[in-house]
């Protein structure tokens, strides 16, 4: 299948394993449904206030784990990847990691 063909169809919605904008919006809605059982995190909020995100995270996994957690990833209030890999079972990968040097 050609690049564009295949860009336009997923803009539809289209994918190989169902329409991908019903898959988000569905878990999106579940997250408001039970927040207890479904957190929904948004890229864009991750990279705009790390801290927040990490803090959200965080709550959601128990109040065991989340002063824990956040001083892991967030010491001094400074977020990146190198204090996300010191996580236990926290995995990072890149865009396309699947041929990334660097996974």
């Amino acid at each position: 299948m050609e690049l564009e063909k295949a860009f336009a169809m997923f803009c539809e919605g289209v994918s190989v394993c169902g329409p991908f904008w019903d898959h988000c919006l569905e878990y999106w809605k579940e997250s408001l449904a039970r927040p207890e059982k479904v957190i929904f995190l948004k890229y864009e909020e991750i990279k705009s206030d790390p801290v927040r995100a990490v803090t959200k995270l965080a709550r959601f996994l128990g109040p065991r784990s989340a002063k824990r957690r956040k001083a892991l990833v967030c010491p001094k209030r400074s977020c990146g990847y190198a204090a996300l890999r010191r996580l236990p079972g926290w995995r990072l990968r890149c865009a396309g990691s699947w041929k990334c040097a660097r996974a």
